[in-house]
């Protein structure tokens, strides 16, 4: 009863965000910065903290299979650490990040299909049992409104993200986002790939293999219209932390990104 209750309130939720809505902000707690009151077009933020873009991949599934689709574009998240050791984890159920990435998005996932990371053969009646009462997570934007973050503070975010405890495997990312432009091209709708601003302290202590990748990855679909805004010299008080807008930040590039979508819907 409980899993097909939430499962109808996911579907009808699912529904409303796709008639309501033409543009979605979508990715993880990077894109969660930019605000949807600053866009000329009807916007919500759907994005979601650590979210990996198998996950964005699998809501994007149901949203643009709903009975009626006003979508027209996604602003999607794409940066450096999206390709970092720590997204590997965020799909690994052997990994309390992986673990807890299933409880949140479980009522997004399609149990059944084959594109699941083999979710339905390794995952345990506990994990199960914690995914199925829990509430789904629909995150979207946030703000703060800390600035001129330390080095200290940097530092750990880039130990979360960089850490390599593991062998160093993009492929789960980048097969994901390729679908998702797929995905995105069958349905005709745009995707307008975001780079948001990021510390300089935190920019210049990124090993230079993830920037390789990263921009390996983005000449390979070289049709995918890129707002990138990795090389700003952005003052340290519109940052929050080495690599999220606060509040003012995100003021000023919520309108840059807005203009940028109204040239893609005209």
């Amino acid at each position: 009863m409980v899993f097909l209750f939430s499962s109808i309130r996911v579907t009808q939720k699912i529904n409303e965000i796709s008639k309501d809505y033409v543009c979605l902000i979508m990715g993880d707690s990077q894109i969660q910065r930019i605000n949807p009151e600053y866009f000329k077009c009807r916007t919500f933020n759907f994005g979601s903290s650590g979210e990996h873009y198998y996950f964005t991949y699998s809501k994007l599934r149901k949203l643009l299979s709903a009975k009626t689709c006003n979508i027209k574009i996604i602003v999607l998240g794409v940066s450096v650490h999206n390709f970092a050791p720590v997204y590997q984890r965020m799909v690994d159920l052997n990994c309390k990040e992986g673990k807890s990435s299933l409880e949140r998005y479980f009522y997004f996932i399609n149990f059944f299909d084959d594109e699941t990371f083999n979710l339905k053969n390794s995952i345990t009646q506990k994990d199960f049992l914690k995914g199925l009462t829990r509430k789904p997570d629909w995150s979207g934007f946030l703000e703060s409104i800390n600035k001129n973050p330390e080095k200290k503070d940097i530092e750990r975010v880039l130990n979360i993200h960089y850490k390599v405890d593991t062998k160093i495997d993009f492929s789960k990312q980048e097969t994901y986002l390729e679908k998702i432009i797929r995905l995105c091209k069958k349905k005709n709708i745009k995707i307008l790939a975001l780079s948001t601003p990021i510390h300089q302290y935190y920019k210049s202590h990124i090993p230079e293999i993830y920037f390789k990748n990263f921009n390996d990855i983005m000449n390979k679909n070289p049709e995918l219209k890129h707002l990138n805004f990795l090389n700003v010299n952005i003052p340290s008080d519109y940052m929050s932390d080495g690599n999220h807008l606060n509040k003012d930040g995100a003021k000023i590039y919520s309108k840059l990104i807005s203009a940028e979508v109204e040239k893609l819907l005209k």
